[in-house]
């Protein structure tokens, strides 16, 4: 057998001339200049295993001495070039496996391929450790069954002057999340969204990619599309904002890291506007006297309610059904009760939708002058029926009032207000709950803490409520408990049982009183209002939690504002909720944004021409988790305005709402919004004639 023998080798060839001095017998400095013509360096286990190269140095050396005694020595190299003239251009011997990467399904075979660098021999000795699968000596790999990475190794043995070479290669068997996508890029040029375009990623991971999702920052906007796809529209931004992107890719095995962020873009808001629609009246109206009180929207259309005058001049209740600037309206039926040869009047104040098919609007009736009662009315589209709200036995002879409905399911939901109760004190105002099951409605008095009172013909008032799941309800209030003085009140609703909570205060608090309540999950609600803070001041209040657990958290307050009143709340998701108010005449109208304990007050922007100080926030919708639109007033030179804004956090642009043809300013600033996307959603509210003889309703629809 040939010995084994490798090793590394350097010759070079070339001159040397030197320059020196001698004084008085002495020798002096030397200038060496040395050329080395030729040099040729081998080494096998570099890459390149061989150079071919000419260098030039130029040193300087002094060694004074006498009598054997050095008295300096100084050697220095001033120059040293060396010109590359020829290299090897492959491995001197090394061994490269195709394909790479390698990708095999569990239990399933692949043939690998070796190529031997330096040598004409390309036999190989095929090995797989213990539990990376088998390989035969011809490269045919069988998998495990087990998913994972695995090694095989492709060997050639050291003979002669040969030194043998080896090569591994990793195998993914089963199928591997892909390599991130690359060159990501994005732009603007429509309302709240964005495209984003990018280069699939270099590994696919062993298989198809079967999507990619595009995530904004600042979030939680996402967009998905297939995994053929290059490009996506991703919608639900904030106009005006400034967002980057990256791209994420997946298979059946997983998913990418993340891309590279997009550069930060801009995005377009020019597309915002607001249209203003008259609301139509049904066949029997008079000209004037319509007015509309609220609005509920789905994925599909929107449900308004309202009032109107007949040519009777009776005062029926009305429903709208549609969206945009289509709608149809149809007048409220009445409950059986009610002779309609007589006089009457009926209004809807609030409407709840649990499906399309399925809605449930409140409000009050009277007839022949009486004191009126409670109007519960059930339906879609042109199809309703009304029934006469049932009331508690203590109930006295005042009308009802129906401030709000909501819905956990069909046949699943509560109306709230107040009802005129007696007792052992005389009347009085007391707080009303209707529940309905499967359609059937049960009368009940707000349940109240121990220390309510009844005091000046008032024991509490329920504002709004909210029902995150069937038979699970969250409703807000004040009760009384002194005179003059009243708490915020947090009713919950679990099966047929509501338990009572008083609002609990920041420190410092005294009195306090909640207007509006959301829960972004089934356990989880917010509920808004005010409370009298240390110094006179009065902040607003902030809720969080559920049952009889509730943490209580203090409005942020702009510079120089003393009191800031929340009316509206509504949550894009458990981390982002929106409230909105007044600070009365230090900053008009605010938004509050965040969740918890963590909150921030802006003011918020109002249309050219506003007066600095007045306008209030009244109503507030999310309908995506990355926006939110809010409704309300603000005043110019010609009087009270109708405002609209759309944003999240502390980005929000802002609109005002023009009058109808034939309008001439706005009866009330009452805007309650809804909506079924991001970018279409509506207000309702009322415009009037300068004489106040004839309003009409509108619906203002908006932003994109």
């Amino acid at each position: 057998t040939p010995p084994v023998f490798y090793g590394t080798f350097s010759a070079a060839g070339g001159a040397e001339a030197d320059l020196s001095a001698t004084v008085d017998g002495i020798a002096g400095a030397t200038l060496a200049d040395t050329l080395w013509l030729a040099e040729l360096s081998v080494n096998p286990e570099l890459t390149p295993w061989w150079t071919f190269s000419a260098e030039n140095v130029i040193a300087v050396e002094l060694d004074l001495s006498l009598l054997d005694y050095t008295f300096a020595s100084y050697h220095r190299t001033l120059s040293n070039v060396t010109i590359p003239l020829a290299r090897a251009v492959t491995p001197y011997q090394g061994i490269t496996i195709s394909p790479s990467p390698a990708f095999v399904t569990p239990g399933g075979t692949l043939q690998l391929t070796a190529h031997v660098a330096g040598t004409a021999d390309q036999g190989v000795t095929w090995s797989a450790p213990p539990g990376n699968g088998s390989i035969t000596g011809s490269g045919l790999y069988t998998a495990p069954a087990t998913p994972g990475t695995y090694q095989v190794t492709a060997t050639q043995a050291a003979v002669g002057l040969d030194p043998g070479a080896t090569g591994i290669a990793s195998i993914q068997v089963g199928l591997q999340p892909p390599g991130p996508p690359t060159s990501p890029a994005a732009a603007s040029t429509s309302f709240g969204a964005a495209v984003v375009t990018w280069t699939p990623p270099a590994s696919t991971g062993g298989g198809p990619l079967t999507g990619y999702t595009i995530t904004a920052s600042p979030g939680p906007a996402t967009a998905t599309t297939a995994g053929t796809a290059t490009s996506s529209a991703i919608r639900g931004l904030i106009p005006g904002g400034v967002y980057t992107f990256t791209v994420t890719a997946s298979n059946s095995g997983g998913t990418s890291l993340p891309s590279a962020p997009t550069s930060p873009i801009v995005i377009d808001d020019a597309g915002g506007a607001w249209t203003t629609t008259p609301a139509p009246r049904p066949a029997d109206a008079n000209p004037g006297q319509t007015t509309l009180s609220a609005i509920t929207c789905s994925a599909a259309s929107c449900v308004a309610v309202g009032g109107y005058q007949n040519s009777a001049l009776d005062e029926p209740a009305m429903l709208l059904s549609g969206s945009g600037s289509s709608w149809t309206s149809v007048a409220a039926p009445v409950p059986s009760n009610v002779n309609t040869d007589d006089y009457y009047s009926a209004n809807l104040d609030a409407v709840a939708c649990p499906s399309s098919s399925s809605c449930v609007a409140v409000g009050d009736y009277g007839y022949n002058l009486d004191e009126g009662s409670g109007l519960l009315v059930t339906g879609s589209g042109k199809s309703w029926t009304a029934i006469k709200a049932p009331l508690p036995a203590n109930a006295g002879g005042s009308t009802p009032n129906l401030d709000a409905v909501a819905c956990g399911a069909v046949g699943h939901c509560v109306a709230v207000g107040i009802y005129g109760a007696t007792g052992s004190s005389g009347n009085y105002w007391a707080g009303l709950i209707l529940t309905d099951s499967g359609g059937s409605w049960t009368a009940a008095r707000a349940p109240l803490p121990a220390n309510a009172v009844v005091t000046g013909g008032f024991e509490a008032d329920i504002y709004s409520v909210t029902c995150p799941a069937p038979t699970s309800c969250v409703a807000v209030g004040s009760y009384y408990t002194g005179p003059g003085v009243t708490q915020g009140l947090l009713l919950t609703q679990s099966g047929t049982t509501w338990t009572a909570v008083e609002a609990p205060l920041p420190v410092g608090g005294s009195e306090g009183a909640l207007r509006a309540v959301a829960c972004p999950a089934t356990s989880t609600c917010v509920a808004v209002g005010d409370y009298g803070g240390p110094n006179g001041t009065q902040p607003g209040l902030i809720e969080t939690g559920y049952g009889k657990t509730w943490t209580p958290a203090r409005t942020p307050m702009p510079t120089g504002v003393t009191a800031v009143d929340l009316a509206a709340v509504a949550c894009a998701s458990r981390s982002e909720c929106l409230a909105g108010g007044s600070s009365g005449p230090q900053a008009g109208a605010v938004l509050v944004t965040g969740a918890r304990a963590s909150w921030t007050t802006v003011k918020a922007p109002a249309p050219a021409g506003a007066q600095s100080g007045v306008g209030a926030i009244l109503s507030v919708a999310c309908p995506s988790a990355s926006m939110c639109v809010a409704a309300g007033t603000y005043a110019n030179a010609a009087g009270q305005q109708i405002e609209l804004l759309y944003g999240l956090g502390a980005v929000w642009s802002a609109a005002g709402a023009h009058l109808p043809p034939g309008a001439e300013l706005w009866a009330n600033g009452l805007s309650p919004i809804a909506c079924t996307s991001p970018s279409t959603c509506t207000a309702v509210t009322t415009d009037t004639t300068s004489s106040g003889k004839n309003s009409y309703g509108a619906l203002i629809s908006g932003p994109g």
